[in-house]
């Protein structure tokens, strides 16, 4: 008779990872304003926001980021939250850049 013995392995919050809402953006007449949600995460944590793919270093480790984009294109806007388990979660939308803020 064989024994098998198994074991579950539980996730302690350094290996677990935080939860991304958002982007939510408005965007319009030249600006673009956005806000994220993080729940989850275990300090430290780390957040990088792009604009179009540029880092924006001044919205760095902060849960919202303003900035800048061109009227009649599109915006991409991506956030990256890292926290102690050391696994970036990318969260991100684009939206139209129109005449006048919806």
């Amino acid at each position: 008779m064989a024994l098998i013995i198994g074991s579950v392995a539980l996730a302690s919050p350094a290996q677990a990872h935080p939860t991304v809402s958002g982007p939510h953006c408005d965007v319009g007449a030249g600006f673009v304003g956005c806000v994220i949600g993080v729940s989850g995460a275990v300090p430290p944590v780390d957040v990088d926001w792009f604009i179009n793919g540029i880092h924006i270093r001044e919205c760095d480790n902060r849960y919202h980021c303003s900035g800048t984009c061109v009227i009649g294109t599109r915006v991409g806007i991506k956030v990256v939250v890292t926290d102690a388990s050391r696994v970036p979660v990318t969260a991100s939308t684009s939206k139209f850049c129109g005449p006048i803020i919806p």
